[in-house]
């Protein structure tokens, strides 16, 4: 897309997220509020009620499953800006807002399946990267550049389509061990991609326009 708009190949340079090193402690942080006492599976949908998030489609797939919880967060002032309406919220559904990192991390280390939605292709959702640092089972959109990324690893489904969310949570939620070992393959394999790929031919751009 950038060569399509006119950048020049040569100065040009992707760098994608990189799945973080986490270190879990041994005793995990109390259960969070929108988990504790509810039925399992504990589904988080990291978001941000943005624009290109399947909000509506999300809530019907919460309708279809009945049981468990969606935990969505994100910035509530964001969803009636973006035209998601909340105004018929499933009870298997909460939405705590905007978190601070430890309450965000605890539902992380907590959930057993995490969703990574988006309606468009083209968008690296950084989600991905966190859910597979923290060895954490993925739902994922089934666009073409999400599916190249990060299907190794993940349930890929049609975000446009309620039940086959719903299907895909259930499949996951099935699969967790499995889930979890691959995606602390590619959390890794992806760490050692970005710095051989990625991050040192940028930096070697760079140290040549520097020496120039």
């Amino acid at each position: 897309a950038a060569l399509d708009m006119g950048l020049p190949a040569e100065r040009t340079r992707v760098l994608e997220d990189v799945p973080p090193l986490v270190a879990v402690p041994a005793a995990l942080p109390a259960v969070p509020a929108s988990f504790a006492g509810r039925p399992r599976p504990w589904v988080l949908f990291p978001g941000s009620f943005s624009a290109d998030e399947p909000v509506q489609e999300l809530l019907a797939a919460a309708r279809l499953l009945g049981t468990g919880v969606v935990v969505m967060t994100g910035r509530l002032t964001n969803a009636a800006k973006h035209g998601h309406d909340l105004s018929q919220v499933p009870a298997n559904v909460v939405t705590p807002g905007f978190l601070s990192l430890a309450d965000f991390e605890a539902l992380l280390m907590h959930c057993d399946v995490v969703l990574a939605l988006t309606k468009f292709d083209g968008i690296q959702l950084s989600v991905c990267n966190e859910a597979l640092g923290f060895g954490k089972p993925m739902v994922v959109s089934d666009t073409p550049l999400l599916r190249e990324l990060f299907s190794a690893a993940a349930v890929m489904a049609d975000s446009g389509d309620p039940s086959a969310l719903a299907q895909a949570v259930l499949d996951a939620d099935g699969r967790k061990d499995e889930l979890s070992a691959l995606a602390d393959h590619l959390s890794a394999s992806r760490r050692r991609a970005w710095v051989a790929n990625q991050f040192l031919p940028a930096q070697d751009v760079l140290n040549q326009a520097e020496r120039r």
